[in-house]
């Protein structure tokens, strides 16, 4: 599935709560990712700013987003 539900190219911190919890994690460290993500604090990360900064073990979530177009 993808990870941006609403398709406008930018990963919102619900977006991101719901695919890692979706994957076994918490809401706690999907807060902590998205803290990661997005350093000014803008609200929404970009599509690609998520592939650059997402850790390694869920390279294989991230491919499934980027190849689910």
């Amino acid at each position: 599935g993808k990870l941006d539900a609403d398709g406008d190219g930018a990963l919102t911190k619900s977006e991101l709560e719901k695919a890692v919890t979706a994957a076994g994690g918490t809401a706690a460290s999907a807060d902590a990712l998205y803290t990661q993500l997005d350093p000014d604090n803008t609200g929404s990360v970009s599509q690609s700013q998520f592939g650059a900064n997402f850790p390694r073990p869920g390279q294989a979530l991230a491919s499934t987003a980027s190849s689910d177009t």
